[in-house]
């Protein structure tokens, strides 16, 4: 099974205005992936520096999305990176992976939140499709710190992406996602 990993460690600001909040701004994201291939356990790990988040809290709803440039995707080892972006992600023609959520229905006001579990889904664009994914957010408070993550698996296939193959070794269609940033409340 392909376990891809992301983890975004991102610290983000959030501006209150009439009762909304918008996250717009990250000074600093870390974006890190593993790959697993089979039969050999094979284990890819990357990163990226590059994430673009565009999200809205108002009235206890989280719409908006968050993008990734595909192109900064780095696994350490050069030519890999190039089959990944140029063979299997395509990034000259599908340069961005997108995110979308709407109208996510929080318990209560974001700040107000000590620990909850959400069920809903997104729509993740990749590879110039568009899939309706399933997505677990968690949202707990740390302090003066909201931590926020999201996990989902999504096949590769479904996006169109060739599952690569090298030598025997074969990575695997199911992919699974984590994405976890802190958010800083500034009143």
């Amino acid at each position: 099974m392909l376990l891809l990993k992301f983890t975004l460690c991102a610290l983000i600001n959030i501006f209150p205005a009439a009762h909304a909040i918008n996250v717009t701004k990250v000074e600093k994201a870390d974006i890190k992936f593993v790959a697993v291939g089979k039969p050999a356990m094979l284990k890819i790990t990357g990163e990226s520096h590059d994430l673009k988040p565009d999200l809205n809290v108002e009235n206890q709803k989280i719409s908006g999305t968050i993008s990734v440039a595909l192109k900064t995707l780095d696994t350490g080892i050069s030519l890999r990176d190039e089959h990944m972006k140029d063979k299997y992600l395509e990034v000259g023609k599908y340069p961005i992976a997108k995110l979308q959520v709407k109208d996510i229905a929080l318990p209560q006001p974001l700040e107000k939140i000590s620990k909850t579990d959400i069920d809903t889904n997104g729509t993740l664009s990749l590879h110039g499709q568009e899939k309706s994914v399933p997505l677990r957010i968690h949202v707990e408070t740390q302090g003066e710190k909201i931590q926020v993550s999201a996990t989902t698996t999504i096949k590769v296939s479904d996006f169109s992406i060739t599952i690569p193959k090298y030598m025997g070794i074969t990575v695997a269609d199911n992919v699974d996602i984590n994405v976890s940033f802190p958010v800083n409340l500034k009143k």
